[in-house]
């Protein structure tokens, strides 16, 4: 009677390894490619941190501004603009600034006033202004506000021109 055998199972064969060596490549560039998913979504992270403080510096020295603009408009806080107007007067360079309170403690807002020039603007409109009608002083000014988020490098600069007579 005879039996049948396998070729294999009576021989050993010396094996390479290949697919041993490719497995690890594989695993090799997905390691790799995980690591570099990571760092990006980390960049981004603190990508949208910063663009959320720069917008909260800016929010903070928009509010600031036009709360204090009003409130020279309305003549309620004009020592800061007298003492512009005399610092122009002067020649000087001393320019009034103040710190406004936005209700954020984690924010720093400042002001400055600078009176820029005087121009003398006659009364009526263009149309029946004359050369000999009554002259008003005006008072182009510039304000310059400044916010910093404490803490950051997060900080805006807004600059609005004005004039008052």
């Amino acid at each position: 009677m005879r039996t049948l055998t396998h070729a294999g199972f009576g021989q050993r064969h010396q094996q390479k390894g290949a697919v041993l060596i490719i497995g690890l490549m594989i695993l090799l560039l997905s390691t790799l490619i995980a690591l570099s998913s990571m760092q990006n979504s980390n960049l981004q992270e603190k990508m949208a941190s910063n663009s959320q403080l720069a917008n909260r510096a800016f929010q903070s020295a928009e509010s600031a501004s036009d709360s204090h603009l009003n409130d020279i408009m309305s003549s309620t806080n004009d020592w800061i603009l007298t003492s512009a107007i005399n610092q122009l007067l002067a020649n000087g360079t001393n320019w009034p600034t103040t710190s406004v309170d936005v209700g954020d403690s984690g924010i720093s807002t400042n002001l400055q006033v600078r009176t820029i020039a005087e121009n003398d603007t006659t009364c009526g409109n263009s149309i029946t202004a004359e050369e000999n009608s009554n002259t008003i002083p005006c008072y182009l000014h510039q304000l310059t506000t400044t916010a910093t988020v404490t803490g950051t490098n997060a900080a805006v600069s807004i600059i609005q021109g004005f004039t008052t007579r």
